[in-house]
C-alpha cells in the first residue's frame, strides 16, 4: 500500500484538518455578487503551516462553482497571464457549446507554450483588457479567480499592476476574485509599499496550528486509509509532538506509517521513539533553517537564548531570556518585538514567550552543539 501521508510542500494531503470556515466564507463570497469583500483574501503564516494547500482549497471551491482559476507566478506576474494563461482560458471556454456552457473545472497555471499573436501588428493587450475579454466570454454565474503564492517574493511594481487590474474590474462589477499567500515578515514588508493599497484592504487570514483533536483525527484517519492502526496513547503523544503543525503532521505520519506497515500494521510507542530524531532533523533542514535565513544576528541570539532556557517546549519567561543574554528587558525589547512581528515567536501570556514553529528550540540547541563541537 502506498504511504497515504504526503510530507511535500504545496501538495494537498489526503485528509485535511483544522478550521475551514474562511474557505467556506470565500466560496460564499464568490456566489454572493461582485461587491462582496470576501473576494479579496491575503493569507499569511510560517513555512509548513499550509498556505499553499489553503490556496489549493480556495481554487477547488472556485472550480466547483464554475469559476476559471488563473495562477499568477511570483517571478513574473503579468506576462504569463497575458500571453499564456488568459488566452488558454479563452480558448477552452470558446470550445464549449454556447447553449450548454458551464465551466466545471478550469485551472490555468500561467506557464506553458500557448500564446496568441495580435493580427496586423497590434500592440500587446494589457492585463486589464485581457481580463475583461475573458469575463465577456464567461457564462452567467461564473467568474475569474487569480491566485498568487509566495507573494513576499514578487516585484512590488508588478504586484501593483496585477492588483490594480483586479481592482479596476471589481469597480466595473466584474466577477473577479483574488487570493494571495506568503510569509508573515515578507507580507508585512510588502504591505508598507505604496503600491499595495488593494492588499491592505483585503481580508487577512493568519493560519494557525490545528487543535489536538483535529491533529489526532488527521493522523488516525490518514493511517487508516493505508490499513494501519494508529490509536490510543501513542496517537496522543504523536499529536503532541507535531503541535498541530500541518507539515510536521504529514512528515511524522509518513515515517510512522513506514515503520508500522512493515511491522505488524500498528503504530507503537517504539516506532514513535525510533523515528522522532530523523523527523526533527528533516524539519530542521526544510523548515527551521529557511525560516532563519534573513533573521539578523541579534535576533538569532535572542532565539538561541530562548532555546537554552526553555524546558520541554514550555512557555519561556522573557526575563530569563534577557538574563541569559546579560542584558535588561528594555535592551532586548526591540529584538523580541521584531521576532514577534516575524511570527517566529509569540506571547502566550504576559511576560512569557514561545516559538511559533514547533521544535525550533531543539533545532537551535542542536545547531549550537554542532557549531561548538561539544556533545
Amino acid at each position: 500500500m502506498r504511504n497515504p501521508f504526503i510530507p511535500t510542500f504545496g501538495v494537498s494531503p489526503l485528509i485535511l484538518g483544522g478550521d475551514g470556515d474562511f474557505i467556506h466564507a470565500f466560496g460564499a463570497g464568490l456566489e454572493s455578487g461582485a461587491g462582496d469583500p470576501r473576494r479579496a483574501l491575503l493569507i499569511s503564516g510560517p513555512r509548513g503551516i499550509g498556505k499553499t494547500v489553503t490556496l489549493n482549497e480556495l481554487e477547488d471551491a472556485a472550480a466547483r462553482l464554475g469559476w476559471v482559476v488563473l495562477r499568477a507566478q511570483p517571478y513574473d506576474l503579468v506576462t504569463p497571464l497575458v500571453n499564456t494563461a488568459i488566452p488558454e482560458a479563452l480558448h477552452t471556454v470558446r470550445q464549449q457549446d454556447p447553449d450548454k456552457r458551464r465551466i466545471t473545472s478550469l485551472s490555468i497555471s500561467g506557464v506553458g507554450g500557448f500564446r496568441t499573436e495580435s493580427a496586423g501588428g497590434d500592440s500587446t493587450p494589457s492585463l486589464i483588457s485581457s481580463l475583461n475579454k475573458l469575463c465577456d466570454e464567461l457564462p452567467d454565474g461564473s467568474g475569474t479567480l487569480i491566485t498568487l503564492d509566495e507573494v513576499q517574493s514578487v516585484n512590488p511594481k508588478q504586484l501593483w499592476e496585477l492588483t490594480a487590474a483586479v481592482q479596476d474590474l471589481r469597480r466595473d462589477g466584474r466577477d473577479i476574485a483574488f487570493a494571495a499567500a506568503g510569509l508573515p515578515d515578507g507580507v508585512a514588508a510588502l504591505l508598507q509599499h505604496p503600491g499595495t493599497t488593494f492588499l491592505r484592504r483585503a481580508q487577512h487570514v493568519t493560519l494557525a496550528p490545528m487543535s489536538p483533536q483535529d491533529t489526532a483525527s488527521v493522523l488516525e484517519n490518514t493511517a487508516r486509509e493505508g490499513s494501519v492502526d494508529f490509536s490510543g496513547p501513542v496517537l496522543d503523544r504523536a499529536a503532541a509532538t507535531t503541535r498541530g503543525y500541518p507539515f510536521l503532521v504529514q512528515l511524522l505520519g509518513y515515517h510512522l506509517f513506514e515503520q508500522a506497515s512493515g511491522d505488524g500494521g500498528t503504530v507503537t510507542a517504539e516506532h514513535l521513539e525510533a523515528v522522532t530524531p530523523d523527523v526533527l532533523d528533516t524539519l530542521g533542514s526544510l523548515v527551521h533553517e529557511p525560516a532563519l535565513v534573513h533573521v539578523p544576528q541579534s535576533e538569532q541570539d535572542y532565539l538561541a537564548a530562548m532555546a537554552e532556557v526553555q524546558t520541554d517546549q514550555d512557555a519561556i519567561p522573557s526575563a530569563a531570556v534577557a538574563k541569559r543574554l546579560g542584558k535588561t528587558a528594555q535592551q532586548v525589547s526591540m529584538a523580541r518585538q521584531r521576532l514577534i512581528d516575524r511570527e517566529l515567536i509569540y506571547s502566550p501570556r504576559r511576560g512569557y514567550l514561545n516559538f511559533v514553529i514547533p521544535h525550533l528550540g531543539y533545532h537551535l540547541n542542536k545547531r549550537q552543539t554542532r557549531d561548538t563541537g561539544w556533545d
